[in-house]
């Protein structure tokens, strides 16, 4: 009985997770294919369990470090979900996969034929787009190593004019051509690479943020982020540069020593990797302007390096995005949309600013909380059924609690001044306001009476922003909670992989 009591973690997870594998198990099918799907299933299972296991004994040390615990948390279960989830059934990763593997093209020095695969690369049978398909596993059966040389032709042109971002899975396929590895392999290795380095961007994030650490870590586990990030989705390379940019940010506005010139080209390196990539999360380089002014030597000082911080970004946004804008906004004459309905132009746009306001404000008014719910996995592509509510409002509990924590008693020093709060405040409308604004040119139709095509996970990379805006002096607590949030996203990821796994073997 005393042992028991002394471990009520492991005790409450034992009972969880064999009922939730009674569940799985009293599934039935008649697919000729059914036992080598259950086998894939049990195996992913047992090994979430044997993984949530070890991060229970890994939370009863005494040294508990919230970074390390971070780095073997979104391994593990990054790895499971990685896997878990079938290629291109996530937003667009038909697209990025081809355009990823032009580009590895240029880090292997083939320069000469771009456009052309190797056949077995470009085999996607048993696979759907935005679709976790079981069949897509069938794929596995399929020989490791490429046998064949054939190449095919794929005239794709890239969709960004920012190779930047698909560096880490380019290079993660580029190895994976290297050894001549078949499609599934190649394609998780580049799967693998887009991970890792966004496992490497939030650690670093939450060592270097002062304070709200909890928070980083929060809002990289959300069932979204955490999906998005063990794809080739550019939004892992988003989240990962936005939450290291507002971590450094939130570090030069609260530190107290004098400005050096390496923070401030830190912070112009990050404006450059953040602003051409989505230009909506341009506005997070104006925090700059938020760092205190006793910092500097001079007004004159403070302003120009704040500056050079906005302009940095901006001159990214020419260099790689400015012929795109200039197609996307440009066009004088009225413009056919995706499904054949006359679109916004520049002329139309010039003519009916009033509209367009109440149209934002229309947006705004009646679809926020569903901007919200889908970024915590109301719309969680690949999965044919949405993330429950009680699982989606779990995960919002735990970024609350994780905003209010502070471990001072005087916690001046872990809080925003009033007027840093009000210009990330104004940094967070700002985003919104371009999100909707980019989403009128591309998705929305002239005689739409709302603003089409915005997403929640859209507004992800901004949820640090919004948390530390809840942060206060008032509604605080100095308990040391981080072990408990620990412990509650351990039951949170293995329902995820349960989830996908029972959704789809």
């Amino acid at each position: 009985w005393n042992w028991c009591k002394t471990h009520k973690r492991e005790l409450c997870f034992a009972f969880t997770a064999l009922f939730l594998i009674a569940l799985y198990i009293s599934k039935s099918s008649k697919n000729s294919n059914e036992a080598y799907f259950k086998i894939i299933g049990y195996f992913t299972l047992f090994v979430g369990v044997i993984f949530s296991f070890f991060l229970l004994f890994v939370s009863r040390k005494k040294e508990f470090s919230l970074p390390k615990a971070w780095l073997i948390m979104a391994l593990g279960f990054g790895l499971i979900r990685m896997f878990i989830i079938t290629p291109f059934s996530v937003w667009d990763e038909y697209g990025h996969y081809e355009i990823s593997y032009r580009y590895s093209d240029f880090l292997l020095f083939k320069f000469k034929s771009p456009h052309l695969m190797d056949k077995n690369h470009a085999d996607y049978s048993n696979l759907e787009i935005q679709n976790n398909n079981k069949s897509a596993f069938l794929r596995y059966k399929d020989p490791f190593f490429l046998k064949e040389t054939e190449k095919v032709d794929r005239q794709r042109i890239p969709s960004t004019p920012n190779p930047v971002q698909y560096i880490p899975q380019a290079f993660g396929l580029a190895i994976g051509r290297l050894l001549h590895f078949n499609f599934m392999p190649l394609f998780l290795l580049g799967r693998l690479f887009n991970l890792l380095f966004y496992i490497f961007c939030i650690w670093l994030a939450i060592k270097t943020v002062p304070f709200g650490k909890l928070v980083i870590f929060a809002c990289g586990l959300l069932p979204l982020t955490l999906q998005q990030a063990a794809s080739l989705s550019l939004d892992a390379y988003i989240l990962a540069i936005s939450f290291l940019f507002f971590a450094y940010l939130i570090k030069s506005m609260t530190d107290e020593e004098p400005a050096k010139l390496k923070e401030i080209i830190v912070l112009c390196v990050f404006s450059v990797l953040i602003s051409p990539s989505k230009l909506i999360y341009w506005p997070l380089a104006l925090l700059a302007f938020f760092i205190p002014q006793k910092r500097f030597a001079s007004k004159k000082e403070w302003f120009f390096s704040a500056f050079a911080v906005a302009f940095s970004g901006i001159l990214a946004i020419i260099a790689f995005s400015l012929p795109s804008i200039a197609v996307q906004s440009g066009e004088s004459k009225a413009k056919i949309l995706y499904n054949g309905e006359i679109g916004w132009s520049l002329t139309d746009m010039l003519h009916n600013p009033g509209r367009i306001i109440n149209m934002a404000l229309w947006t705004l008014r009646y679809t926020w909380a569903d901007w919200i719910s889908q970024a915590f996995g109301s719309i969680i592509m690949g999965l044919p059924q949405e993330v429950p509510v009680w699982c989606r409002q779990a995960h919002l509990y735990v970024l609350v609690i994780s905003a209010l924590v502070c471990y001072t008693a005087n916690s001046e020093r872990e809080v925003l001044t009033k007027f840093q709060k009000f210009g990330v405040a104004l940094v967070i409308l700002f985003v919104v306001a371009l999100a909707m604004f980019g989403e009128l040119v591309i998705w929305t139709p002239l005689n739409a009476t709302s603003i089409d095509g915005v997403q929640g996970r859209y507004f992800l990379p901004i949820f640090p922003l919004i948390l530390f805006l809840f942060r206060n002096r008032i509604f605080v607590t100095t308990r040391n909670v981080e072990k408990a949030v620990f412990v509650t996203e351990i039951f949170l990821q293995f329902y995820l992989v349960f989830m996908s796994v029972n959704l789809t073997l």
